[in-house]
């Protein structure tokens, strides 16, 4: 979780996270193989951007901290499978 949605939730203005089948921690791990997978470098620094109830359940959406240029990977909450991986950016 960013600092700053930790912030928020501190603070009271933000909602609370929706209930998921994941952990946050494998949420990032199913992110972090798919984007190694296309470019071993933009792996290292992930965080999860939001929770996003969808028709067909939760999505997570998780993307890498860079600046110009970044991956996005889209995580189905109750398979933990990869249902979007873009990129971003300059390229």
């Amino acid at each position: 979780m960013s600092l700053l949605s930790r912030l928020k939730r501190i603070l009271g203005s933000a909602k609370p996270r929706p209930q998921t089948r994941l952990a946050e921690s494998e949420a990032l791990a199913f992110a972090r193989a798919a984007i190694a997978a296309q470019d071993q470098a933009a792996s290292d620094q992930l965080f999860v951007q939001a929770v996003r109830e969808t028709a067909g359940g939760m999505t997570w959406i998780v993307r890498t901290a860079a600046k110009g240029s970044w991956w996005l990977a889209e995580i189905d909450d109750r398979t933990g499978a990869v249902t979007a991986l873009r990129r971003h950016g300059i390229r």
